[in-house]
């Protein structure tokens, strides 16, 4: 087949989902997910039926937190659960964080625990800062500098353990944001916590 780029597969997942969702219920941010994940233009295998099995198996999980009282839509972390079980080595990474020191992981907490809040696939550095110094004010710990938080930023890049996009907005020039790939947010948040508790004990 002719590998789908990202912008024919969102209009592929955009008619599926009008035709088998109801309104409301799949945001056109979870869409842009999918498709970008899965354009080939966009490092993806360009596989559209790949996607629209994405699409619905997000679906599926959804309607189980709708369920259970903890969803009322699709979001991009039941597109992240669904795709993390199909590479579980993205998840498997947070197991090799014994290499961080602890504001290197309160720094990736504060990212995950922005992107999980936001619903978005990437924040602002400005929101990873401001959930940082917050983590650090619960935590009695005395956080790092702007200068600081970005070398750290650019760290756990470097180690492929976050993503960021450079934006250029206006005369304030670029702005940085991050995301964190496929892994499930809840999942590696957990694992941050218990990794953060064994620091402070240590």
């Amino acid at each position: 087949f002719e590998p789908y780029r990202a912008s024919e597969l969102y209009t592929i997942l955009k008619d599926r989902v009008d035709t088998a969702f109801h309104q409301g219920v799949v945001g056109e941010e979870v869409i842009d997910y999918i498709s970008k994940m899965s354009g080939y233009d966009t490092g993806g295998d360009g596989n559209a039926r790949k996607a629209l099995a994405v699409l619905h198996a997000a679906g599926k999980l959804a309607d189980k937190d709708l369920a259970e009282g903890r969803a009322n839509r699709v979001t991009i972390d039941h597109v992240r659960q669904v795709i993390a079980q199909e590479y579980p080595a993205l998840v498997d990474l947070l197991d090799n964080l014994h290499y961080l020191n602890l504001h290197e992981i309160l720094v990736l907490k504060a990212a995950l625990h922005a992107l999980k809040e936001s619903g978005l696939d990437y924040v602002p550095m400005s929101m990873v800062e401001a959930t940082y110094d917050k983590i650090c004010k619960e935590l009695g710990e005395e956080p790092r500098k702007h200068t600081q938080l970005y070398t750290y930023i650019m760290d756990l890049k470097q180690r492929g353990i976050i993503i960021t996009k450079t934006s250029v907005k206006g005369r304030r020039g670029r702005s940085t944001y991050v995301g964190f790939g496929v892994a499930p947010l809840g999942a590696a948040l957990q694992k941050l916590d218990a990794v953060i508790k064994q620091l402070r004990v240590g």
